[in-house]
């Protein structure tokens, strides 16, 4: 991290809002299982709570940590894809968990198993107010026609990890291992930037963010 990062990092909340969260951070770093990084999450913090969207899909669950950092600032209706059954699984007891903590047995969160690109091809067009994609970095290419049908006007959508470690922004000709994966991001940032059906800014945040406004139908 350069200074300035550093410097940044050190002014975010150092207390999560509810023990839950705490619990999930603590296992994701012992565990290694990736979460959102704390610039990326104050941010989503922040945009949620400007925006209060009635409905959001996120693709890419994992153990459920950015779902409930979006349920505890706003009251909207989350739909949750993740392929693994057993990390779906666990994000599932987490979400109950923190339903036992708050005293609410609202079913505000849906975790659906499956492979993203299958289950939002089957979802109705203009659903969500917010999406969040956070999942196979490779992919964000193949799922922006779908992603853009199901985000309601003037509906944002953000993508994490867009930079992918710095390579996405090097100029340089990617490792083989991370070469599919590289050359779908440029592309992905590419296409969002040109949309005509989006207003796209990209952040130098974390491991890079896309922020995206629909702004035609």
């Amino acid at each position: 991290m350069s200074d300035t990062n550093d410097f940044l990092r050190g002014l975010l909340p150092q207390c999560h809002t509810n023990a839950t969260l705490a619990e999930m951070s603590e296992y994701a770093a012992d565990k290694f299982v990736p979460i959102i990084a704390p610039e990326t999450e104050q941010f989503l913090r922040t945009l949620l709570t400007i925006t209060q969207p009635a409905n959001i899909l996120e693709i890419g669950t994992a153990i459920g940590y950015s779902a409930l950092v979006f349920r505890s600032v706003c009251s909207a209706k989350i739909v949750t894809i993740e392929k693994d059954v057993d990390i779906a699984n666990i994000a599932h007891n987490n979400f109950q968990k923190r339903y036992r903590e708050a005293g609410d047995n609202s079913n505000g969160i849906r975790i659906i198993r499956g492979d993203a690109r299958e289950v939002i091809a089957q979802m109705p067009s203009s659903a969500f107010e917010f999406i969040f994609v956070d999942a196979a970095k490779g992919q964000y290419i193949y799922m922006l026609d779908d992603l853009i049908r199901l985000c309601a006007p003037r509906g944002i959508i953000v993508c994490d990890n867009v930079l992918y470690k710095g390579e996405v922004a090097s100029g340089e000709y990617p490792a083989h291992k991370q070469r599919t994966i590289v050359t779908n991001l440029r592309r992905f940032l590419a296409e969002i930037s040109d949309n005509p059906s989006l207003s796209t800014t990209i952040l130098p945040l974390a491991d890079g963010i896309s922020v995206s406004v629909k702004i035609s139908t």
